[in-house]
């Protein structure tokens, strides 16, 4: 682990893989860098270098201070990070919260981002009351400290296939919820603040880095119809749902996720093999 200090407050990365593509990678709210290390990586060690970075109140990073909680804020460490490490640009892949934190990267610092990987993403909370009033809830729970109440409503983060066959405590919700029961609970609670506060809808369109865009087709959190309003506001981006998968889509097919993502990084404009296709579906924009 790297840890750099931003004017007193300490931000913590990791890098894995020595390959020549530079990918940064951003997890969603309350999970550090090493959430990817679940199941996307060692797919891309083998041609990439993955910066794992710990958002602000996660892993080795402090949290940010009271009030200043935004995703601009967060981007901010990104972009420190990204200078520690001399890049001068990279393949932006973020998650939930991490794909609105990779959003305001490219808001603040367009030469930088070579692309974009927007997974379970959102133009504005304010446009979705029903993401807004999850965030609240979710808010309070990491308020009080309560990780019971985060296992009791983390049925929403996956599919109804996968909580049939893998219940609370195996598949996609056993893995993260024993990720999340290893790290003290609370410190992230600012991420809702920001995750409340993120508002897109005009950047969007001014994009002109190359973006994929997915969502589960079953994500009952951030809705598949979200996803497609912000893969249809940015010009030539490509859009992808996973059948039978929900938010946490990257961990219950992990195989298919690394494929596509792996796909579109190292060729941007390649087409899914045939053997997906009945698995994931290109969307019609």
């Amino acid at each position: 682990m790297t840890t750099i200090d931003t004017g007193g407050r300490s931000v913590s990365f990791e890098t894995v893989g020595c390959g020549p593509v530079p990918v940064v990678m951003i997890a969603g709210t309350g999970l550090p860098g090493s959430f990817w290390t679940l199941a996307q990586l060692p797919a891309f060690t083998r041609w990439a270098t993955c910066l794992l970075l710990d958002n602000a109140g996660t892993g080795g990073s402090d949290p940010l201070p009271r009030g200043g909680w935004s995703t601009d804020a967060m981007a901010g460490d990104v972009a420190a990070a990204m200078d520690a490490l001399d890049w001068s640009s990279a393949h932006l892949v973020g998650h939930s919260l991490g794909s609105a934190v990779a959003l305001a990267v490219a808001r603040r610092w367009p030469a930088r981002v070579s692309s974009l990987s927007l997974h379970g993403s959102w133009p504005s909370t304010r446009a979705a009351p029903h993401l807004g009033a999850w965030l609240e809830a979710r808010r309070a729970s990491a308020r009080l400290g309560d990780g019971e109440s985060w296992s009791n409503y983390s049925f929403f983060l996956v599919s109804p296939d996968h909580l049939r066959d893998h219940g609370f405590g195996g598949g996609a919700l056993g893995t993260v919820g024993a990720f999340v029961r290893s790290m003290p609970f609370g410190s992230h609670a600012g991420q809702y603040d920001a995750g409340l506060h993120h508002d897109a809808e005009d950047l969007l369109r001014t994009i002109t880095a190359p973006t994929l865009v997915t969502v589960g087709a079953d994500d009952f959190v951030t809705l598949p119809r979200y996803g497609r309003a912000v893969a249809a506001a940015i010009p030539g981006s490509r859009y992808v749902e996973f059948s039978s998968a929900g938010h946490l889509a990257c961990l219950e097919k992990p195989e298919l996720f690394n494929r596509i993502q792996q796909s579109f990084l190292r060729h941007l404009t390649a087409q899914l093999d045939a053997a997906d296709a009945s698995a994931a579906r290109d969307v019609p924009q």
